[in-house]
């Protein structure tokens, strides 16, 4: 294969100006080099009228706008500007057996909570107790060995608006401990 001038060394015919492309073809142990001309563009050489990115199974688009004074592009989605991130952290001293409230989120007329995530932990054995709407959603317990652990979901809960989200926790240890949780997600 190294007869074929399409294979060459990687090396070879090629100067800093022009730009390469590189792939690698481990059955030939070669590289195979495209060497492409560089070209100039000014203003006014490409002109585009309307530009739409649209969604091919569905009629969603996407908005197209110019940053700068250089007119570059920006996609993004309107829904991602419309989110309000929200983390909360809380911690508190727990008498054994007690159950004590450790982060709290109402969530705001007219929105919708997703949660995307949390953490939970303290200096010995606790129940965690993720809540929402004073329905248990998740319980997770964490050990001597892993005083810390993240709640995770496949599909992330959410709670309307003016449900309250609570994480609890219950110590399940016979001395008197501190623990620890942080509630993360976003409003929309």
């Amino acid at each position: 294969m190294a007869s074929n001038p399409f294979w060459q060394d990687p090396n070879r015919n090629t100067s800093p100006s022009q730009i390469t492309q590189r792939v690698f073809e481990p059955d030939d142990d070669l590289i195979r080099v495209s060497v492409v001309k560089p070209i100039e563009l000014t203003v006014g050489d490409i002109q585009i009228g309307a530009v739409e990115i649209k969604d091919g199974d569905t009629d969603t688009r996407a908005d197209v706008e110019t940053i700068g004074a250089y007119g570059a592009l920006m996609v993004y989605d309107p829904i991602e500007f419309q989110k309000a991130k929200v983390n909360i952290f809380g911690s508190a001293i727990v008498t054994p057996g007690n159950i004590l409230n450790l982060a709290q989120f109402v969530v705001p007329a007219g929105k919708t909570f997703t949660f995307s995530g949390g953490i939970v932990g303290g200096e010995q054995e606790g129940e965690f107790y993720f809540d929402i709407g004073g329905a248990t959603v998740a319980l997770a317990r964490n050990s001597g060995s892993n005083r810390t652990i993240q709640l995770r979901f496949l599909e992330p809960p959410t709670a309307g608006a003016a449900q309250i989200i609570n994480l609890k926790v219950k110590n399940i240890a016979n001395k008197t401990k501190q623990y620890e949780a942080t509630l993360s997600g976003y409003t929309i």
